[in-house]
């Protein structure tokens, strides 16, 4: 048999367990019907998901802030009833000029969202100013405080998955190994189409900077996380995986990576 078929005869063979994954990770994350668009919330209009998420719904804050972010970067509306939705041309997408104050809007309430125990925030997080500098690059170059805030952001936020998954190891290697991996190279291209005359060495200083100003964020995200989730009565390093499933991951990993 291929890799392929190996790693597909594998999670065939452990439905029960590749069904408990499911279900973590649409609770702290996305589900199936999240993904595809069929949600309840991903198709709720903006007024009953604010009051939703002034409740402190995880689940509406999630929605609404990533909705208030994706908007912001492009000027798409990617949530919300289908009708209602603004759908701009490709070419529209490519000029719009990041909205930054909304950017932080949706920001705030995707942290929240994770401080709430949606948890996968963090990765929207991370990818929503990866994509925000990106952005930024092509709509508006001379803007470089906050296109290295971006960077360094996605960086930090990284960091903090790290630091949140400390009590899953599985889930804590996927953020600390091939993930740092996926961010250099990341960097490197949005350098490339910023700064493409930079030198080895003069990239390497930039990205050096950035990563102690990531550092600095981590430190204050940490902080913020900590307390907050210790005032709701939370665990600071929740335990979403057992033993076994723990064991599964592991497993699929190593018959699946290939």
């Amino acid at each position: 048999m291929t890799s392929h078929e190996v790693c597909n005869q594998f999670v065939v063979e452990h439905s029960e367990e590749e069904s408990a994954i499911r279900t973590i990770v649409a609770d702290i994350y996305m589900s199936a019907e999240d993904a595809s668009d069929t949600s309840v919330f991903a198709n709720m209009d903006t007024v009953s998901l604010t009051a939703l998420a002034n409740g402190g719904d995880k689940d509406a804050l999630f929605f609404l802030g990533d909705g208030k972010s994706q908007d912001a970067i492009f000027g798409k509306n990617w949530y919300g009833p289908k009708e209602q939705r603004l759908n701009p041309s490709q070419d529209e997408i490519k000029r719009h000029k990041v909205e930054l104050g909304k950017l932080k809007q949706g920001a705030g309430l995707l942290f929240e969202s994770g401080i709430r125990g949606k948890i996968g925030a963090f990765v929207n997080l991370k990818t929503n100013n990866s994509m925000a500098a990106r952005q930024l690059i092509q709509t508006q170059p001379e803007l470089e405080f906050e296109i290295k805030d971006k960077l360094s952001n996605m960086l930090a936020f990284n960091q903090l998955l790290v630091f949140i998954h400390k009590a899953d190891q599985e889930f804590q290697l996927m953020f600390s190994g091939s993930a740092s991996d996926y961010d250099y190279s990341e960097l490197k291209r949005h350098f490339n189409n910023w700064k493409a005359d930079l030198s080895s060495e003069e990239f390497n200083t930039e990205i050096e900077k950035l990563e102690r100003v990531a550092f600095k964020k981590f430190k204050q995200f940490k902080v913020k996380w900590t307390s907050e989730r210790e005032f709701l009565g939370l665990d600071v390093h929740p335990k979403l995986l057992t033993p076994e499933l723990n064991r599964y991951l592991i497993q699929k990993s190593n018959l699946c990576s290939n």
